[in-house]
């Protein structure tokens, strides 16, 4: 063969051998990463090209035109198995939102007012079919089992017990519909209240009889020693009987262990220190104002007043405060609490009233009325259901319990960058937007906060800026997160976005919001501000 033959043979040998190889066979660098050098003419390429390392021998011995569609179905790959990431995280994040632990069972959920209903046992028209309304007592706190002790049970065990365990009446007024939800019907309607609840109870009584017309409306008034009576010092200030009692017991037991170990009402001690007190140093608190404006509606609507205890007006407070069978109707260590045989009391009381009406055989028992301008009220604090907000941008849903107390409570935590919230006002009118969030006590050290300042803007508008703090004193007895409820402006029909900029970049803990309703602005006044989810909690 001549030399020029052997050169042309050479050079067809080497056009069909691939790049990668020639070089390889020159001085040894790695094949894979001089393909990729060569191959790739950007950093994007260059990921591609070293996608897979096994795909190396393969692209070696194909043609140039088979290893450019293997490099799309490469690129085909990494964007599918991309998308999967996206999809599996996605789901992950829908999975923890929607297992956030809850307390579907605990007595917290199934009696906090706004999830009562959900809890509800069916109740048959063949019997007194009852709602009863009110605070701690009426929920039964204190009681070892306030299913079975607390006087709504005792009235009927099939009860729908929309009771607040903290609080007055502000959540049941404002937000009656909510809790009541539309389809139920009452033959008989209780609620507890104090002469403090004067503008929740008139409000609340014209709302129930309008949605009820034909029910048996019952007001009871349970009157307590601790609430309802105070004492005059020797510097003039006016004690309340717990705080007499505590500055009392303290002088003659210094050691706190002793005052610990002590009890309270119906005790020989308490007893001792009633009787040997001045008796001109005691008086009632005057609520005559507040009881008449409750008096004439209650009338005005056809209810009932049941006074408990019923005490006589010209008794003496020290008489009052030593007879057994007042005192016994209130728990010893917390007399802002009916005791089991106060319970029991009431619900007796309520029964004997009804015994003169025959309500099985009403005529329009089953009547309902309007809700007038309704209400939509939503909390998660004690649900975790926050599905009401359909678009979260910068605000999780979390889990914000003490690891100790065993109850969970949630709240959606916006960003320290700020976050938006979609929320929808589901009326055809404009309604007044109320948040409800978590304030803490004020720090000694003012350039301490636990929750940040947070500027509160509708659909870009900024509208209000809340300060979550409440006038409680920090200290080391009083942690307790209080919830506070403060309207933010007047929002239309439909789809609003919320936006919420915390302002302290430095605060403890992040701004946590546990509800939000849309209220009418109407007749009824509504305060600016309010205590409305009935709990205290920790951090």
């Amino acid at each position: 063969m001549s030399p020029s033959a052997s050169s042309s043979a050479v050079a067809a040998s080497s056009a069909e051998t691939p790049l990668s190889q020639q070089v390889a066979t020159a001085d040894g660098t790695d094949m894979m990463t001089v393909r990729c050098a060569l191959y790739s003419v950007s950093l994007h390429d260059t990921i591609n090209c070293l996608y897979g390392r096994h795909q190396h021998d393969y692209h070696q011995h194909q043609p140039r035109k088979q290893y450019k569609h293997s490099r799309q179905d490469s690129e085909k790959r990494r964007k599918i198995l991309l998308a999967g990431l996206v999809a599996m995280l996605s789901l992950a994040t829908m999975l923890a939102i929607a297992f956030v632990p809850r307390d579907e069972h605990s007595p917290r959920m199934m009696f906090h007012p706004l999830s009562s209903m959900k809890h509800a046992k069916p109740q048959s028209s063949d019997s007194i079919r009852y709602l009863t309304f009110g605070s701690a007592s009426t929920w039964g706190d204190g009681l070892e089992d306030p299913q079975q002790q607390a006087y709504p049970f005792l009235l009927s065990s099939d009860v729908h017990n929309a009771a607040a365990r903290v609080g007055g009446l502000s959540l049941s007024a404002i937000c009656t519909q909510s809790i009541v939800g539309n389809h139920r019907t009452y033959d008989v309607i209780v609620v507890e209240y104090k002469d403090e609840d004067a503008d929740s109870v008139i409000q609340l009584a014209v709302r129930l009889r309008q949605r009820f017309p034909s029910a048996s409306l019952v007001f009871v008034h349970i009157w307590s020693p601790a609430t309802h009576i105070v004492y005059q010092n020797n510097f003039g200030s006016t004690l309340k009987l717990m705080d007499w009692w505590h500055q009392h017991h303290s002088i003659r037991n210094p050691s706190s262990e002793e005052r610990d170990k002590s009890s309270f009402l119906g005790s020989f001690e308490f007893q001792s220190a009633i009787l040997s007190s001045d008796p001109q140093r005691w008086s009632f608190v005057d609520h005559s104002e507040e009881s008449a404006l409750i008096e004439s509606t209650i009338q005005a609507v056809g209810g009932h007043i049941l006074n408990v205890p019923l005490l006589s007006p010209d008794a003496s407070i020290p008489t009052v405060l030593t007879t057994p069978s007042v005192m016994s109707l209130f728990q010893a260590d917390q007399p802002t609490l009916l005791s089991p045989k106060g319970h029991q009391t009431v619900a007796q009381a309520i029964k004997s009233l009804l015994q003169q009406e025959n309500i099985l055989d009403r005529p329009n028992r089953h009547a309902l009325g309007s809700w007038g301008n309704g209400d939509a009220c939503n909390m998660w604090y004690a649900t975790g259901d926050a599905s009401v907000l359909r678009k979260r941008r910068r605000a999780s849903l979390v889990d914000f319990s003490r690891e100790d107390d065993g109850v969970h409570k949630h709240a959606v935590e916006i960003s320290r960058h700020g976050g938006s919230l979609d929320v929808t006002n589901p009326f055809e009118e404009p309604r007044m937007l109320y948040l409800t969030y978590m304030t803490a006590a004020i720090q000694s050290d003012s350039t301490v906060r636990e929750y940040p300042r947070t500027k509160i803007s509708l659909d870009g508008k900024p509208t209000l800026l809340i300060d979550p703090v409440h006038d409680r004193l920090q200290s080391a007895n009083n942690d307790n997160h209080l919830t506070r409820t403060t309207a933010v402006g007047l929002v239309p029909p439909g789809r609003t976005v919320l936006r919420l900029d915390s302002l302290d970049a430095t605060s403890t803990s992040r701004f946590r919001l546990v509800g939000l309703h849309f209220l009418n602005k109407g007749k009824v006044p509504i305060p600016f501000e309010f205590e409305m989810e009935p709990d205290a909690a920790h951090r």
